[in-house]
């Protein structure tokens, strides 16, 4: 459950992100990263609530991310392949956890 609620909150910072993308395009707006993201949401009026959302959401995912670290990926055989999908879940923990 903390993953899929981690996944939709990682999924929306991306959403917003493209949003301010599109509003560069069409000239009104000058900021594309997260940070713009997380302004232009706080602007909106349940723009606070929502982001307490986001950020337990995202910590839900880092720490899903995390647990895959140290106990995910027994199914898979080949020890170098586990390796591999055990670094990209600590990145993508240590990212959630930033953003």
């Amino acid at each position: 459950m903390l993953g899929s609620i981690g996944m939709a909150c990682y999924g929306v910072v991306h959403l917003l992100v493209a949003w301010l993308a599109i509003q560069v395009v069409f000239g009104s707006s000058q900021q594309t990263d997260q940070k713009g993201a997380v302004g232009a949401l706080a602007q909106t009026p349940v723009g606070p609530v929502l982001l307490w959302a986001l950020a337990v959401g995202l910590f839900a995912y880092a720490l899903w991310q995390l647990f895959m670290v140290v106990s995910g990926y027994g199914w898979i055989p080949k020890k170098r392949k586990r390796t591999v999908r055990k670094l990209g879940s600590a990145s993508r923990g240590v990212v959630s956890t930033a953003i």
